[in-house]
C-alpha cells in the first residue's frame, strides 16, 4: 500500500496505544484489563492490530486528500460575488455587526432558559476577595476584578442583579469575540466553507452560550485563546503582515500576555511553546525568528513580572503552592496506600506531615482535590526539600503506582469515550447550578429549552449519540491537535505547527491539574473551526515547506 506515510503511521501508533491503555484504565484503573491474563493479552494484541491497521489506512488517506491540489480548499483572494455572500462574509464593518447579531440572537434562548444566570464554580470564593481580606491570585486577579466590578455596579440590588449583569456582559463580549474571528477570517480570504463552518459553530454549538453565562475564568480565557490561535493561523500564512513593525508585534504579544493573566497555567504553556520554537522551529521561521521570539518571549517575561513581582508588591497573595501539586500528591498518596508498611518510619512520618489526611479515604483516582487540598503549602511551610526528596525516592522505588496515579488522574483528557459524571470524580460535565445562601434562585423563562441545555451540560445526553458525542468529548482536542501536527509535517508546511503546538502545550499543564471536565476543554472546543481552517485551506507553498513528493512508505 504505497499511499501509507510515516506521519500517519506515527499518529496511528500513538492513537492505538492511547485507546488500548485508556480502555484498560477506564475499566480497571490498571493495566489488568489489557494484560492481566493470557486471554486478556491476546485480546489486546488483536484489538491493537485492528485499530492500528484501520487508523493507519484512514489517516493516510485523509492526509493524502487534505494535501491534494484537486481536493484541498485553496486560499482565495476574493470573496463570493453574490450579494448575500458579501453581506455575511464580506470585509466591511457592517458584516462584523451582522455576524455579532446572529451569534448573540442564537444565544439569547440559553440566557432565558437559565435566567438569571449561573452562580457556581469559583464565584463564591471570588466575591469574598477584596476589603480586609485582600486579593489572591489563586483565581486570576484580572477576572476577579472584572466580575467584582460588575457586581459592584449593581450591589444595591443584590447578588441576583450581579448575576444578570455578568451573564449579559459576558454573552455580549463572547459573541463579539467570535463574530470578530469570523470577520477576520473573511479579511484573510480563507476559503468560504471554513468560514461558514466557523459561523455555524460559534452560533449553534450548545456549549458556547452555556459557558458565556458561567462566572468562571475559563469563559473569557477561551475567547482570548481563540483570538490568539487565529493570530497564529494568520502568522503562518502571512508572517510579513503579522510581524511587519513593532506596533503590530506589540499587539501580537499583548494577546499572549492577556492569555497569561486570565489563567495562571497558560504562562507555563507559553513558556513551553517558546522553548519548542527556539529548539525545533528556528529554521522554519528563518527571517522572522527574532521578531517572533521577541514577541512571545516578552509576553512570558511580562507575565512573570506582573504575577511574581507586581502582584506581591501591591499585596496580592500568590496562589497556594499546593495548587501545583495535584499529580505529586496523588502519586505519593497511592504509593503510601499500597506500600505504606514497606516504607521507613521517617518516610511514613513525612507522608503524614505533607498530606494531613487519611490517604486511604481521601485518594480518588480521577479527582486530586481531596488529597491536594490537604497537602501542605510546601514552600510556605518550609517543606520543599523534604517533599521533593520524598517524592523522588518513592518514585524511584515504586514507579508503577506513580504511573497509575498519573494515568488515572488525567485519563479523560486523552481517552475518548469516558463518561460524565465519572463514577469516581462524580463531577458534572458543566456545572450550571446556583450556590445557596446568596438570595439567587433560578427562574427559567423557557423550561423546555433549559431541559435541552441541561441535557448537554449536566446529564451529558450526548454521550449516547455516536459521532456527535465526539464534538463534546474532552479527549478529542488532544488527538485533533496531534493529527494537525502530523499533517503539517506531512505537507511540510511547518509554520502551521504553532497552531497545534499551542493547544498541546496548554494540554500538558491541564494534565498536571486536579481533574478533567468540560470547562478545562472548552478553550480547545472554540478553536475547532480555526484548526479546520488549517486542515481545509491550503496556503501558498514556500520553497522550504513544499509538500512531500515521496512521503509514502511501502507496506
Amino acid at each position: 500500500m504505497a499511499f501509507l506515510n510515516r506521519h500517519a503511521i506515527a499518529f496511528s501508533v500513538l492513537l492505538t496505544v492511547g485507546l488500548v491503555i485508556g480502555k484498560s484504565f477506564f475499566v480497571t484503573n490498571d493495566f489488568f484489563y489489557a494484560i492481566g491474563s493470557p486471554a486478556a493479552t491476546v485480546r489486546t494484541i488483536i484489538t491493537a492490530l485492528l485499530i492500528f491497521f484501520l487508523t493507519t489506512v484512514a489517516s493516510s488517506l485523509l492526509m493524502r486528500l487534505l494535501s491534494s491540489r484537486q481536493s484541498g480548499s485553496t486560499v482565495t483572494s476574493t470573496t463570493a460575488e453574490r450579494p448575500i455572500s458579501r453581506l455575511f462574509f464580506g470585509t466591511k464593518p457592517t458584516t462584523l455587526l451582522l455576524l455579532w447579531a446572529i451569534i448573540l440572537i442564537c444565544w439569547v434562548p440559553c440566557l432565558l432558559a437559565y435566567w438569571p444566570g449561573m452562580f457556581t464554580y469559583d464565584i463564591t470564593g471570588l466575591l469574598q476577595q477584596g476589603g480586609d481580606k485582600g486579593f489572591s491570585n489563586m483565581l486570576p486577579l484580572l477576572y476577579t476584578l472584572f466580575v467584582k466590578g460588575l457586581f459592584g455596579l449593581v450591589s444595591a440590588y443584590g447578588y441576583e442583579a450581579g448575576v444578570i449583569l455578568v451573564s449579559i456582559v459576558q454573552m455580549v463580549l463572547m459573541s463579539f469575540l467570535f463574530a470578530n474571528i469570523v470577520w477576520r477570517l473573511n479579511r484573510m480570504s480563507i476559503h468560504l466553507w471554513p468560514r461558514i463552518i466557523a459561523l455555524a459553530w460559534f452560533a449553534l454549538y450548545p456549549a458556547n452560550p452555556v459557558f458565556a453565562l458561567e462566572e468562571t475564568k475559563d469563559t473569557l480565557f477561551a475567547g482570548v485563546f481563540a483570538l490568539v490561535t487565529l493570530s497564529l493561523v494568520q502568522l503562518a500564512r502571512n508572517p510579513e503582515l503579522s510581524l511587519r513593525n513593532w506596533r503590530v508585534s506589540a499587539l501580537f504579544g499583548g494577546g499572549w500576555l492577556l492569555l497569561c493573566l486570565l489563567r495562571n497555567n497558560s504562562m507555563y504553556a507559553l513558556l513551553l511553546l517558546v522553548v519548542l520554537l527556539a529548539v525545533f522551529l528556528r529554521k522554519v521561521w528563518n527571517g522572522y525568528f527574532r521578531r517572533l521570539l521577541v514577541a512571545l518571549g516578552s509576553s512570558v517575561i511580562a507575565s512573570f513580572a506582573i504575577i511574581q513581582v507586581l502582584y506581591p508588591a501591591i499585596g496580592v497573595q500568590p496562589s497556594p503552592t499546593r495548587e501545583m501539586l495535584s499529580v505529586p500528591a496523588q502519586q505519593i498518596a497511592l504509593t503510601y496506600n499500597l506500600h505504606g508498611t514497606e516504607l521507613s518510619q521517617e518516610q511514613r512520618d513525612l507522608v503524614k506531615t505533607v498530606i494531613a489526611t487519611d490517604t486511604k479515604i481521601a485518594y480518588n483516582p480521577r479527582l486530586a482535590d481531596p488529597v491536594k487540598d490537604n497537602t501542605k503549602n510546601i514552600v510556605e511551610d518550609g517543606l520543599t526539600i523534604d517533599f521533593i526528596r520524598l517524592w523522588v525516592s518513592l518514585g524511584l522505588r515504586y514507579p508503577k503506582p506513580y504511573l497509575k496515579a498519573f494515568i488515572t488522574l488525567n485519563l479523560q483528557s486523552w481517552y475518548p469515550g469516558t463518561e460524565f459524571p465519572d463514577k469516581y470524580a462524580d463531577k458534572l460535565y458543566i456545572e450550571t447550578g446556583i450556590a445557596e445562601g446568596y438570595g439567587v434562585s433560578r427562574n427559567s423563562k423557557a423550561p423546555a429549552i433549559l431541559n435541552f441545555y441541561e441535557g448537554i451540560a449536566t446529564r451529558a445526553d450526548w454521550q449516547r449519540i455516536p459521532v456527535v458525542s465526539l464534538l463534546f468529548d474532552t479527549a478529542l482536542p488532544f488527538w485533533f491537535a496531534v493529527f494537525g501536527v502530523m499533517l503539517s509535517l506531512y505537507r511540510r508546511q511547518k509554520r502551521d505547527l504553532l497552531v497545534f503546538l499551542l493547544p498541546l502545550c496548554l494540554w500538558v499543564t491541564i494534565m498536571l491539574g486536579p481533574l478533567t471536565n468540560g470547562r478545562y476543554a472548552y478553550p480547545f472546543f472554540v478553536c475547532y473551526p480555526l484548526w479546520l481552517c488549517v486542515l481545509l485551506s491550503r496556503r501558498e507553498e514556500r520553497a522550504s515547506e513544499a509538500p512531500e513528493e515521496a512521503g509514502a512508505v511501502a507496506s
